[in-house]
């Protein structure tokens, strides 16, 4: 379900770039990509999902860096 209606999200989007040519393709898929990042970061729903288990303890190792240590 999810990915039919991805599929439909992307379709116009993709053709809306696929029209752009050199620095305006890039400078456009850019801003697309950014623009459904925040889109996606704004639903709650949307992000949701538990993180997997490897990416979740990174994350507690990154914690407990000393500040100052980047």
């Amino acid at each position: 379900m999810v990915s039919a209606l991805v599929a439909l999200a992307a379709w116009p989007l993709s053709y809306l770039a696929f029209r752009l040519r050199g620095g305006y393709f890039a400078v456009g898929t850019w801003v697309i990509a950014e623009v459904v990042r925040l889109i996606g970061v704004s639903s709650p729903k949307a992000v949701s999902t538990p993180l997997p288990n490897a990416l979740s303890s990174e994350l507690r190792s990154l914690r407990r860096l000393p500040r100052g240590v980047t």
